[in-house]
């Protein structure tokens, strides 16, 4: 099956870039209004085109961009010389002067860049449309999602459409603050931060989590980077907030075996046992039932992209209240780079989880993994430089999170017991963007991978 594109509008596209164009040559300050509006990939005639760039280039030198200084960058572009026409340009651009005064007005230029964009942006969509089709009728592994989404992102190179954000000044921007305020006087406010579930993690991260922030919790195998990942969803979910795990390490029938166990507070090994006892059947029948209530969606797919997952949360949130997304973990995403370089492929993963959770307005909580020079160091406390490819990480993230356990250790061998961390886990805060770092020691339940706030005097005196 063929797939013939005609082209959409081309007639009227061709009116609106003369417009715009000629709007630029007669008016020398219409280009700083449209200049983060519009690429030239939006243009449809490659004469346009070149004098659309041609007038850029002038305005980032700051020449005027007058018909003479135009033709001059014309003259340094040797693509442009050898198409015929050169020798008609001077002429054109003053044609497409008298055009934009006769027909329009050039202080419109925004305007017509509007036009010149939506013209670019259903080609386009015409030509994504066309693909798709011929790749779902010959057959191809399509993920219809993932190809809607690029097709719609691809429609970004011609430029924004909408007004952009720009600077505003404080007159601009104070109003939404005040009535902020009023709101928060007479507790109209909705909560909209994601409480940890810990008493004093909350207070030290001034209540959890925020919608478009990136939090990154990171530690070596072993400390528990899952069971807090099932803890902090179900903190999240008893609260009424809708929680979407993506778990691109282990399958959703391993989480609910692990999410079970959690909410039955028994050891993960009895779920183990060929045979259970009837007392222990039914206290794993009455937690399944208690889970199956709690409002948590699970994503287990296998190297799932970051453009798969902002898709995919976007449709999770035309279903649902969405409060927190979780991923398991960075390295596991599907995500590549050209040349395989695996700094820079963590560096583009990381980025678009924050911009998710940007776009999305939800917390995201990524899993990572540290190097392990931190086992080489003495006291194996993690630091930020322990991060893999920590410069990105950290840079992106506005919280990251690091799990510290002295028992493990002290099981390997490596560490001498010591009474006051037996049964402990340290959550270390080492970056928050907007509140102070420090330590908070849980309670780690071993035998149910649990964890818990410490005694009230403890919590009492960290507090005070």
């Amino acid at each position: 099956m063929s797939t013939t594109i005609t082209p959409i509008g081309d007639a009227t596209a061709i009116q609106a870039e003369r417009m715009l164009l000629g709007s630029l040559l007669n008016e020398r300050d219409a280009m700083p209004t449209i200049a983060d509006r519009i690429t030239e990939r939006a243009f449809v005639s490659s004469f346009h085109r070149a004098i659309f760039l041609a007038i850029q280039r002038c305005w980032n030198h700051g020449t005027p961009a007058d018909v003479a200084s135009v033709h001059d960058e014309l003259a340094r572009d040797p693509d442009f010389q050898d198409t015929d026409r050169w020798l008609h340009a001077l002429y054109d651009m003053t044609e497409l002067m008298r055009y934009s005064v006769e027909y329009g007005w050039p202080c419109h230029a925004p305007y017509y860049a509007s036009q010149v964009i939506d013209h670019a942006r259903r080609r386009a969509l015409a030509e994504a449309g066309a693909e798709i089709i011929r790749a779902a009728s010959a057959g191809t592994d399509l993920d219809p999602a993932l190809a809607m989404h690029q097709a719609m992102a691809g429609l970004d190179a011609f430029g924004a459409i909408e007004e952009p954000k720009g600077p505003r000044t404080y007159a601009e921007i104070v109003p939404a603050f005040q009535e902020e305020l009023v709101d928060r006087l007479n507790g109209a406010l909705p909560r909209r931060n994601v409480p940890s579930g810990f008493t004093l993690l909350d207070h030290r991260l001034q209540g959890g989590f925020y919608p478009g922030e990136l939090i990154i919790l990171a530690a070596r195998p072993g400390m528990g980077k899952s069971a807090m990942m099932i803890q902090l969803a179900h903190n999240a979910a008893k609260l009424g907030k809708h929680t979407l795990i993506y778990s691109a390490e282990m399958s959703a029938a391993s989480l609910v075996h692990r999410a079970v166990s959690d909410v039955a507070g028994a050891p993960f090994g009895d779920l183990a046992t060929q045979q259970l006892t009837p007392s222990q059947f039914e206290l794993f029948q009455r937690a399944s039932e208690q889970l199956a209530r709690l409002p948590v969606s699970i994503d287990d797919t296998s190297a799932i992209s970051t453009a798969q997952m902002l898709v995919r949360t976007q449709a999770e949130q035309r279903k649902h209240d969405l409060g927190l997304v979780i991923f398991d973990y960075i390295s596991l995403a599907g995500d590549k780079v050209q040349g395989d370089n695996e700094q820079q492929r963590t560096t583009k993963i990381v980025r678009n989880l924050k911009h998710i959770a940007r776009v999305c307005d939800v917390p995201v909580i990524a899993l990572g993994q540290l190097n392990r020079a931190v086992e080489t160091r003495s006291g194996r406390r993690p630091t930020l430089s322990d991060l893999r490819d920590s410069g990105s990480v950290e840079q992106e993230a506005d919280k990251v999170l690091f799990l510290y356990r002295h028992d493990y250790y002290v099981g390997l061998g490596v560490e001498q017991p010591d009474d006051a961390l037996t049964g402990t886990c340290d959550v270390i805060i080492a970056k928050h963007r907007n509140g102070p770092t420090g330590d908070v020691r849980l309670r780690f339940l071993a035998d149910t991978m649990a964890f818990r706030d410490l005694e009230p005097s403890y919590l009492q005196r960290q507090v005070a």
